[in-house]
């Protein structure tokens, strides 16, 4: 359990409660059953639960799949306890309905009217997304639908996509071997979760670095970023605060 994070977060903060109602940038508290064993061909789990944990995390990122417009999360874990818990940073991945089976809390927003400004963008593309698989399954087309949408000034107005730019961060060279994975692993799967371009190199002006470019919208670059933080970030730093290896330590100690 990384008692820092539940410092940072603690449980009695989480006093909302959004179930079935979750958006980008909520920090959430939420229980999760754990299984055994997963089925990757149905990507769900199987058999009986073997327990529960609590996980604690920031929504950074949330979709709809292309197939069945299912609803998905991308939570940031700021701490977990309970069953095999998760480490910080972990970037989980979860549908909607499985983030709100067991009760769900949030902690409040700095401003209220910001979140229910997201909440408007996420029902809208919910509707979208729903509208254009009744479209295929009929047969009929639907061309240049988009759901209207209020701007902070409450004017009606189409939602405007998000726009792509890239991002350049620079790491130890000894982590590119890490982040890269045996037979582009890890890089792979930094790619197919996250939707960003992301590409490793070496630093040319310092052998002793490499530097990962980012490229996609805004959600996609944070999520590329958890999970390189769930990579390259020191547990012990991460967990306690402090490192004995200070310097030499090959990880990074300080969040992306």
């Amino acid at each position: 359990m990384d008692d820092q994070g539940m410092v940072l977060y603690p449980e009695s903060t989480f006093i909302i409660n959004c179930q079935g109602d979750a958006c980008v940038g909520d920090v959430v508290l939420f229980k999760q059953r754990v299984y055994d064993l997963f089925n990757l061909g149905g990507r769900c789990s199987v058999g009986p639960a073997v327990g529960v944990r609590s996980v604690a995390g920031r929504i950074v990122n949330e979709s709809y799949g292309s197939a069945k417009q299912q609803h998905t999360f991308t939570i940031e874990v700021l701490w977990s306890k309970g069953d095999r818990p998760l480490p910080p940073l972990y970037p989980l991945i979860i549908k909607g309905r499985n983030l709100y089976r067991i009760k769900t809390l949030r902690q409040a927003w700095a401003d209220e009217s910001e979140r229910k400004r997201k909440l408007e963008e996420k029902h809208a593309r919910g509707a979208q997304a729903r509208m254009e698989r009744r479209a295929r399954i009929s047969g009929n087309k639907i061309d240049n639908i988009r759901p209207m949408m209020c701007n902070a000034n409450n004017v009606p107005g189409w939602q405007e996509k998000d726009v792509v730019s890239s991002i350049v961060l620079r790491f130890k060279s000894v982590l590119a071997g890490l982040i890269v994975g045996k037979h582009l692993k890890n890089l792979n799967e930094l790619r197919a979760v996250s939707h960003a371009q992301v590409d490793v190199d070496r630093d040319p002006e310092d052998p002793a670095h490499c530097v990962v470019k980012i490229t996609g919208t805004e959600h996609q670059r944070q999520v590329a970023i958890s999970m390189l933080n769930a990579k390259t970030l020191c547990r012990f730093f991460a967990n306690k605060g402090n490192c004995s290896n200070g310097e030499q330590c090959s990880f990074r100690h300080h969040s992306l």
